[in-house]
């Protein structure tokens, strides 16, 4: 990599025209991610950062329509931070700057499991012993390409957090081959077990 290739990407970084902390996920990405998840037909289930709704919509017409299902976002005066209603499943793309708070507080609200997408460095020695302390642990990461319009250089992954009761023992870690272009239909998609 040359110092003209490094420039340019300091630019793009500098000058794209999101936050830092808000990405929305492509629908095409969460019906993948959802399909990862173990949740049941009959599970509620919370997308506490609504954002465009991607979540949320694709849980309601994929497999659970339970009427318990809820979605919080905080630019729609619904705060996740103030909201104490317990679901089975908590699962979102959750702002990467308070991602401490946000597991500490799914983990007073969920009864079944956690799905989040986060940064893979996100993933600390800290952070897994916080959702060990409150009886979770980890029964999925799934690494995927990150979506185009994102433009970040490091490597997102959504992990599955269980409660101990419920896991399974076979601790997986998926990798999804999609699409560089994730406005593309997904027929392409390949699950892989990586050993």
């Amino acid at each position: 990599m040359n110092n003209k290739t490094i420039q340019m990407t300091f630019v793009n970084i500098k000058t794209r025209t999101k936050t830092n902390d808000i990405f929305y996920t492509p629908n095409e990405l969460v019906i993948q991610l959802l399909k990862e998840t173990p949740y049941s037909y009959d599970d509620s289930i919370l997308d506490p950062f609504y954002g465009e709704g991607a979540f949320f919509n694709c849980f309601q017409s994929l497999s659970n329509q339970n009427p318990n299902n809820n979605w919080l976002e905080i630019e729609k005066g619904k705060d996740f931070f103030k909201y104490n209603i317990k679901h089975d499943w908590i699962i979102s793309n959750p702002p990467f700057s308070k991602i401490t708070e946000v597991l500490k507080h799914s983990l007073k609200i969920a009864n079944k499991g956690i799905g989040y997408i986060m940064p893979s460095y996100s993933l600390s020695y800290s952070r897994i012993k916080l959702m060990h302390k409150f009886g979770f642990n980890i029964q999925k990461t799934v690494y995927f390409n990150n979506p185009k319009e994102w433009s970040i250089g490091f490597q997102m992954i959504y992990v599955i957090f269980v409660k101990k009761e419920i896991l399974n023992n076979d601790v997986q870690i998926i990798t999804l081959d999609l699409p560089n272009n994730t406005q593309k239909l997904l027929s392409n998609y390949e699950k892989k077990e990586v050993v």
